[in-house]
């Protein structure tokens, strides 16, 4: 049996900077010529080291609208369509692509203008969020707490000296 490296792996910076080993398990030859490359990584779901910027989204609260802000809505927006390019647009205008998609343009500019004017809304970050099954956090947020006492457990190898928090995270993992 011959062996083969891998040429490349692709890795964020996260991951690679918490690599502790690898080993790989060959499997039989009739199956696949491929091996299973299995990484040990410590401490990979520390969110602390995600220094992602998230952008903001603004969420409209339709919610929150009553028939005079729709009202004001409809008035602003037409007052926007006539005061711009699309005023020129009627059922006798021939249409090629180009022009369609530049009406569409022009009309969507003035809808998005009067909807950040008129409707209420708000700046949120939830998008990007994973919406995990309860079971499935708690997991996560424990699995969490053991990486921290791991690390707490070699710094006070090192340093002999038990932090203030010890007995808390101590209390926290026995109820595990």
């Amino acid at each position: 049996m011959s062996s083969f490296r891998i040429d490349y792996v692709w890795s964020s910076v996260d991951v690679i900077s918490n690599f502790i080993s690898y080993k790989t398990v060959q499997l039989t030859s009739t199956l696949t010529d491929h091996a299973i490359v299995i990484l040990y990584i410590e401490n990979f779901l520390d969110v602390k080291n995600n220094k992602r910027n998230i952008p903001l989204k603004k969420v409209y609260d339709f919610d929150k609208m009553t028939e005079d802000n729709w009202a004001a809505f409809a008035k602003k927006t037409d007052a926007l369509a006539n005061g711009c390019y699309l005023h020129c647009l009627n059922n006798k205008t021939v249409l090629n692509q180009n022009m369609l998609n530049q009406f569409w343009d022009l009309l969507q500019e003035c809808i998005i203008k009067t909807a950040l004017s008129i409707i209420p809304s708000y700046q949120s970050k939830e998008h990007h969020t994973i919406k995990r099954p309860p079971l499935l956090s708690k997991l996560y947020k424990n699995l969490k707490l053991l990486y921290k006492l791991k690390r707490l457990v070699k710094k006070i190898e090192v340093t002999f000296c038990l932090p203030q928090h010890w007995c808390t995270l101590v209390k926290i993992f026995t109820q595990l």
